[in-house]
């Protein structure tokens, strides 16, 4: 999209078509959620051998964290691949991928096939996050940007609360089977979704885009619109080098913005507590039994991304993400301690539950939704394909090295370790988003790079 793009539309248009679009989109990110929330409740599962052979402790780990290596691999080619394609295409194409990817995991007779498996479901879900977000950035107007593009990880938590309800009642490959279904009724749905006017409009397709443009806007007439969106592809079509995008300020800040809030989000610790909160749970002692706080994390995850969702355009992107830190901190540094004292107090034991539930809350209100919100607002748009990818790449390569380090501090000394790094990471994050973080709600894609370019 291109400077305010399809985001400055008339405000008074009928808007129910974005949301059904968004909607529609948003459903990709909730198969990106089934991924990440798989292994949540059955690791002790796959150890005893479920699946008809046997895992080490390392194969588990790298089942674990191998989806995110996949997620890191495509999503440095995903934003190029949208430009060239289209964001809805390379949505379709992924399907596939998953697939290719669930059916490995359900007919999967060694590890490998395992790992593998988790791997090319990692590639697609992981590239969902950069397919949706730029989708759903150009269908919404600028006034429902925010929390259109909150669906997005409210989706992924509802795909997380599905697998880890059904992970505690059914086996691992129908949990899987179930899993995969998902995707394919995410195809069938966007089979009957627009192209975005952005895309089609750079593609030449003049009569698709204003076509789309109707549907969205709910109007007959869009000349207008169609005008000023053309107008402004014009301003963005000479491309730019690497050294001219380098030498532009609001990149360069972008930039900046855009790696520490991808830095913020990974040594959260979100992909560690996620990937092993079965075991964390079992190793706090907590007197609720693992299985059912663990449903009790992801029903606090979905429910917490609903107010983010009503309160992001509201409030802003600032308030929000600097609570998130707040509480996410303060919720790692009472775990960790209530690990390191749970001995000298029973009703220590009931302290892990309720402060990793507060994690999650804070993530899900700030951190987790709206860091993929900003890194799609902030960037020109020259260069908003190839950023985004770059950023996701880094989200998804460092979550895997995250869950690694994980295994390793938790070997060496024990869970509260890591959890006291996440704390320190998440207290310095507060400042970061107060220093350099500016606020977008409700500004145009060029009010933004002005005030980055100043």
């Amino acid at each position: 999209m291109e400077k305010q793009a399809s985001n400055n539309f008339n405000k008074k248009c009928d808007r129910t078509f974005q949301y059904i679009a968004a909607v529609a989109a948003s459903l990709a990110t909730f198969c990106t959620g089934t991924v990440f929330g798989w292994p949540s409740l059955i690791t002790d599962d796959l150890l005893s051998g479920e699946l008809g052979f046997p895992l080490t402790p390392n194969d588990l780990g790298w089942i674990c964290s191998c989806s995110s290596i996949g997620a890191a691999l495509l999503t440095l080619f995903i934003g190029p691949i949208c430009d060239r394609i289209g964001r809805k295409t390379a949505m379709l194409l992924l399907v596939t991928v998953f697939e290719l990817g669930w059916a490995l995991i359900i007919f999967s007779t060694e590890v490998w096939m395992l790992i593998l498996g988790r791997f090319f479901t990692g590639m697609a879900g992981g590239s969902y996050c950069v397919t949706v977000s730029l989708y759903i950035a150009e269908v919404a107007v600028k006034e429902v940007r925010g929390a259109l593009g909150g669906l997005t990880q409210l989706m992924i938590s509802c795909g997380i609360l599905f697998a880890n309800v059904l992970g505690a009642f059914a086996s691992t490959r129908v949990l899987s089977v179930a899993c995969a279904m998902i995707p394919v009724l995410f195809g069938a749905v966007l089979l009957y979704m627009p192209e975005t006017p952005v895309y089609l409009l750079r593609k030449g397709r003049d009569e698709e885009c204003k076509a789309t443009l109707e549907k969205l806007l709910g109007k007959v007439s869009v000349e207008e619109e169609y005008e000023e969106l053309k107008a402004h592809l014009k301003c963005g079509t000479t491309p730019l080098t690497t050294m001219e995008v380098i030498k532009k300020r609001s990149v360069r800040r972008a930039c900046v913005i855009g790696v520490g809030l991808a830095l913020l989000k990974i040594f959260s610790g979100i992909d560690p507590v996620t990937s092993y909160l079965s075991h964390i749970f079992k190793e706090t002692n907590t007197l609720v039994e693992p299985e059912n706080a663990c449903i009790v994390f992801a029903v606090s995850q979905v429910l917490a991304v609903v107010p983010q969702v009503l309160l992001v355009d509201r409030l802003g992107r600032r308030i929000l993400l600097i609570t998130s830190q707040m509480l996410m901190a303060l919720a790692l540094g009472t775990t960790a301690l209530s690990l390191l004292f749970r001995n000298e107090d029973p009703v220590l034991e009931y302290v892990p539950l309720v402060a990793l539930c507060l994690f999650i809350v804070g993530f899900s209100i700030g951190i987790g939704p709206i860091g993929w919100i900003i890194t799609a607002e902030i960037f020109d748009e020259e260069v908003k394909g190839r950023a985004m990818s770059v950023c996701t790449f880094l989200v998804w390569f460092l979550a895997f090295v995250n869950v690694k380090m994980f295994e390793i501090l938790e070997e060496e000394w024990n869970v509260s370790v890591p959890l006291l790094v996440y704390c320190g990471v998440s207290s310095a994050g507060a400042f970061f988003v107060w220093a350099r973080v500016p606020e977008t709600k409700n500004k145009s894609f060029a009010e933004i790079e002005k005030e980055l370019t100043g």
